[in-house]
């Protein structure tokens, strides 16, 4: 994990080249590939691992997060089947549904991840188990509308002690979640802290700014609302110069709302897709 993804990059090719038939060395191949952005090699990479090795759970598990649609969700039910602990594969299989608007689909498979949920397990040590219980929250808001439930599972979520993996990650989501809600429910001073909570793990995070800059907007502190937008302005720009054009689009499509422009937003969303 500490190394640069290219060079894990040439490492994973080296092992392809020096055993073609080492199902593993071309699921990493995919893995890698994946994560720096080669989608479409990450899933022939992670076809041909399948293919050589059709009953190993981590090849299907590394072809499914490569993979979109159908392909993605038929990897990640076997997964399921073989090793119904691995938290991420609930995770990863909502995000289709979500993609797809099929929320109570989504709820279902989180509902059902959540089942399996237990930190006292080994596993939870060498897997992360981070992100069930916030995406689940997400989800019950936007298919329900329930701001209680969403609160509760966000909460549930800071309370779990998962894998460090992607930890800070889903602890800044959650904050950013609850900020949300807060300010849904026209408590501005309650997500002003909790966007603040946030930002101490990641304090140039564009959300995050965004989102305490409209809870001090909402408390009539125009000043410090006006400088979080300008230190949210440089973040994306930031995103922009060190090559992270998509998330550097939604976050500026954010802004631009925040701004008082949706028809901003709308076009910079609509030229990005």
């Amino acid at each position: 994990r500490t190394l640069q993804p290219a060079i894990v990059d040439i490492v994973a090719r080296r092992a392809v080249e020096l055993d073609a038939g080492l199902g593993e060395a071309h699921a990493a191949l995919a893995l890698f590939l994946c994560v720096d952005g080669h989608q479409r090699d990450g899933v022939e990479a992670g076809r041909r691992a399948v293919a050589l090795e059709p009953n190993d759970w981590r090849h299907r598990f590394r072809l499914g997060l490569a993979a979109w649609g159908e392909e993605r969700l038929t990897c990640l039910a076997e997964v399921e089947r073989l090793y119904p602990e691995l938290a991420h594969t609930y995770t990863a299989a909502a995000m289709a549904h979500v993609a797809r608007g099929h929320l109570a689909a989504a709820k279902d498979i989180l509902e059902r991840g959540v089942a399996h949920e237990d930190p006292s397990r080994s596993g939870s040590i060498r897997f992360p188990v981070n992100g069930l219980h916030w995406l689940l929250g997400l989800v019950r808001w936007a298919l329900d509308g329930d701001l209680p439930a969403a609160r509760e599972e966000f909460e549930k979520e800071l309370t779990m002690r998962g894998s460090v993996l992607y930890g800070a990650e889903y602890t800044m989501n959650t904050y950013d979640a609850l900020g949300f809600v807060a300010l849904a429910d026209d408590r501005p001073a309650d997500a002003k802290a909790m966007f603040m909570r946030a930002l101490e793990a990641y304090p140039d995070h564009a959300r995050s700014l965004i989102g305490r800059a409209q809870a001090c907007r909402a408390l009539n502190e125009q000043t410090c609302a006006q400088a979080l937008l300008e230190h949210a302005d440089r973040a994306i720009a930031e995103l922009t110069a060190h090559g992270r054009p998509i998330e550097a689009v939604m976050a500026r499509a954010y802004w631009l709302v925040a701004t008082g422009d949706s028809a901003g937003a709308a076009a910079a969303l609509s030229d990005m897709l």
